[in-house]
C-alpha cells in the first residue's frame, strides 16, 4: 500500500511541474515574507554614553493570485508593517497597511527556474503616533517586482528578485502635510502554485 501511495503521490508531482503557471491554477506567495527586525543603538560621546535607541520592526507581506492565462495571473497583496521607536522615555510608532491588487507574468523557460515580472496600484495607509501626536496618512501605492522563481518541487518555489514601492500619502486632517517613499530592496520568498 506505502508503494501505491508514493506512486500516487510522484505521478502527481509530475504532473503539477508541469502545470504550474497554467491558466486557472493558484499560487500563493510570490514576494511573501515575514520579517523581524530588532536593533539597538548606544551612542557615545566623549566616553559617555548617550541615550540608547532601540528600533523594532515587523514586516508581513502575503498575496493570492490566480492564473487568468496561461503564465498570467492576477492577485492581491497585503502589506502589514510595524515599527517602533524608542529612545529613552520617547517612543514612537508607526504602522503600515496597504492592499494591492497586481498582475505577474512568468516567462516560459522550460526549466526549474522561471523568471517573472509584476506590477501593483492599490491603496496605503500609515498610522504614527508618538508622545507629540497622530497622525494618519493615507493615499496611492504603486509597487513593481521581478526576479527568478526556482521550484524546489511540483508545487514550492525559492523566489529571488527585487522590489519597488512608491507611495504618496497625504494627512487625513491637514491635507498638506505629505509622506512620499521610494522604497527599492532585494526579496527572498516562498511560492505555493496550486
Amino acid at each position: 500500500m506505502k508503494n501505491l501511495s508514493y506512486l500516487i503521490y510522484v505521478l502527481l508531482i509530475s504532473f503539477n511541474l508541469s502545470a504550474q503557471t497554467e491558466k486557472g491554477n493558484w499560487f500563493f506567495g510570490g514576494d511573501t515574507s515575514l520579517s523581524f527586525v530588532s536593533s539597538n543603538i548606544q551612542p557615545e560621546r566623549d566616553g559617555d554614553n548617550l541615550e540608547k535607541t532601540t528600533i523594532s520592526n515587523i514586516t508581513f507581506k502575503p498575496s493570492a493570485n490566480y492564473f487568468l492565462q496561461d503564465n498570467l495571473a492576477v492577485g492581491l497583496g497585503l502589506l502589514f508593517q510595524s515599527r517602533t521607536n524608542k529612545e529613552g522615555s520617547d517612543k514612537g510608532t508607526e504602522v503600515t497597511t496597504a492592499l494591492l491588487p497586481s498582475v505577474t507574468y512568468f516567462f516560459s523557460s522550460g526549466s526549474k527556474l522561471v523568471p517573472y515580472v509584476g506590477a501593483g496600484v492599490g491603496l496605503m495607509s500609515l498610522k504614527s503616533k508618538d508622545s507629540d501626536a497622530n497622525l494618519k496618512y493615507s493615499g496611492l501605492a504603486f509597487t513593481s517586482s521581478g526576479g527568478f522563481a526556482y521550484f524546489l518541487s511540483d508545487s514550492v518555489s525559492l523566489n529571488l528578485g527585487f522590489s519597488y514601492l512608491s507611495s504618496n500619502l497625504k494627512d487625513k486632517k491637514q491635507s498638506k502635510n505629505k509622506i512620499k517613499t521610494n522604497a527599492f530592496g532585494v526579496t527572498l520568498g516562498f511560492g505555493v502554485f496550486l
